[in-house]
């Protein structure tokens, strides 16, 4: 495979993966907001428990990469001075 062809993949990869974590993330929030337990939801898609950490661990990996890609000013609080005019 030459180089193009295996950027392309490598994109390709890439985005089916970034597809993936968004349809991890959108079910996981929408048991959370179904105030289902676990098991109920689980029991429900025909997952296993095992599957449904698996994705929770992977998520949660993907945020917390893409927080540590922030600028790091996005990162720190900051305290900003500002001034009162008395009225």
């Amino acid at each position: 495979m030459d180089q193009v062809g295996y950027e392309k993949t490598q994109t390709i990869a890439e985005i089916k993966e970034q597809v993936q974590l968004a349809e991890w993330q959108r079910q996981i929030q929408a048991r959370q907001e179904q105030g289902l337990t676990v098991d109920e939801w689980c029991s429900s898609l025909g997952i296993s428990q095992t599957t449904y950490y698996y994705r929770l661990r992977k998520v949660r990996e993907h945020l917390c990469q893409a927080t540590e890609m922030l600028p790091k000013s996005a990162n720190e609080h900051q305290i900003i001075p500002i001034q009162t005019v008395a009225t």
